[in-house]
This record gives C-alpha cells, structure tokens and sequence, in this order.
C-alpha cells in the first residue's frame, strides 16, 4: 500500500465536513459548492504556476482561455473528443488566436482510433449533438441511442512525452472515462502537482472507475485529494495537490481562504 493512501483517505472524510457550509436541499447551494471549488483550483494555479495547463473534456474550452489569459505564458491545451462541440466552438471562439491549443481529440489510454458515442437519447428525451454528456463510454442504462463516431485518441503521455522539469495543471471531466485518461497519463501525473477531476461514487458508464479506485490511483502517483465540491450525491469534483506541496504556505493560504469564502459567502448584489 503506498504511504500517501491513508493520507488521502483521511483527507477524503475531512472533507465531507465541508458540507456543513453548504444546504444540501438546495440547488443553489450545491453549485455555489462547486463555484467555490473552482475558485480554489484557479487560486492554485495562481500560485503554484505550472507551465502546461490540460483541459480534458473541455466542451467550449473556455477555462483553458480563461487560464491563457491569466497566465499568458502558460501552454493550454484544450481536448474536445465530441466533434460537433469542436467544430461549433472552435469557429465561434477562435481559441487559436488566444495561444491555446483546442484539439478534436479523445483522452484515452492509447493512442488511435476510437470510437466516441454521442448523446442522441437519453430518458426519453432527445439531445442536441452539441452537449456535455456524451462519452468514451456507453451509459449503464436502457432507452439510450448514440451516434458512434470515429475520432481520433491520445494518451497524454503519449502527445506530451518527456516533460523534463515542466510542471502541470489538469482538469479532467470526461463523463465516466477518467479511468481511461488516467491510465494512459502515468508519466503526465509525476509531473502535475495541482489536478481537479469530476468523479462518480455510482457506475453511470459501463466499465468506468468510481471515486474510491480514483483515489487510490492517483494516491499511488503521489497526488492527494484537499478539497471536493457536492455537486450531487453521486457525482462531484476533487481537487488533487501534489504531497510534497501540502506543506507550502501559498497552498495553505489559498486553502484557508477557500474554507472562509465556503463558510462566509457574499450576499447576492441587490437588484
């Protein structure tokens, strides 16, 4: 057993005391919890400035313009595997223009073909091509259509390589196939000190990892969990700092800050 899975299990029950800031009965407040997360992994990124910045599943890409923005040298590279999404976004948004690298491409645990399966169905609603759901992976449920398309995959250690010294920042949201992203990312991990990853605590997709096997992987690539969000019972977002960053004060500081603007939030603008 690796020597950071107690710490990161430990580190997981604290966290759900942060709930206690939030009411669980109310929308608002589940997506106010996940707001705050996301301001704790830009604050981070703020601090610890990594050199790459990894959008996985990034839909519009609009973080990874945000974060080229804030860090005008950083490399951000945005991976949209649904064609109908890159293809909207990417004439609508020109990240191009902006330095980042918007790429109709799957993360995955190897690099090829693949086939990407688009929402068309889903409780007995039609879905747009151009949404946030669809997947490497087939739902683990019925009444469910697709449109399977051929795309292109990579590995992120295979389209990065040999990092050297760089260090990264991902975030990693790619409905149910984080098992796939993070197998084919071992070497990417030993370089990233900061990651935020969407997890499930239910199997949604066939054959996807749940959060506990999340944890324990990425505990082994010495990468501990510090802050979750409640975006549902069964479906949230981690943000992972490197172990031998638990100790900086800039990260201290912004956790800190974090927990008072949870406990302590803004009252809405009048009007």
């Amino acid at each position: 057993m690796t020597a950071m899975l107690p710490v990161a299990v430990l580190r997981e029950w604290q966290m759900l005391s942060t709930a206690a800031f939030y009411d669980m009965t109310s929308a608002d407040d589940r997506w106010r919890s996940s707001a705050d997360l996301g301001q704790l992994f830009e604050a981070l990124i703020d601090k610890l400035k990594p050199d790459i910045f990894v959008e996985a599943g990034a839909f519009d890409g609009k973080t990874s313009l945000n974060m080229k923005r804030r860090h005008p040298a950083i490399r951000a590279v945005a991976f949209e595997a649904n064609p109908h999404n890159h293809a909207h976004f990417e004439a609508e948004l020109k990240h191009g223009r902006a330095g980042v690298e918007y790429l109709n491409l799957a993360v995955s645990n190897a690099t090829g073909q693949t086939s990407f399966k688009v929402l068309k169905h889903l409780h007995g609603k039609e879905l747009p091509r151009r949404n946030l759901r669809s997947s490497l992976l087939a739902r683990n449920e019925e009444g469910v259509t697709y449109e399977d398309v051929s795309v292109e995959a990579v590995s992120l250690d295979g389209f990065f390589g040999d990092l050297g010294e760089k260090r990264c920042a991902a975030w990693i949201d790619v409905e149910g196939a984080i098992g796939l992203a993070l197998e084919g990312a071992q070497s990417f991990l030993a370089n990233t000190h900061l990651l935020m990853v969407e997890v499930e605590e239910t199997e949604f997709w066939q054959g996807q990892w749940q959060a506990p096997k999340v944890v324990r992987f990425l505990a082994e690539h010495n990468l501990v969990p510090i802050a979750r969000d409640f975006e549902s019972h069964e479906q949230f977002n981690y943000v992972f700092v490197r172990s031998g960053r638990l100790a900086d004060a800039k990260v201290k500081n912004c956790v800190i800050n974090y927990l008072s603007r949870c406990a302590h939030p803004k009252p809405a603008a009048a009007g």
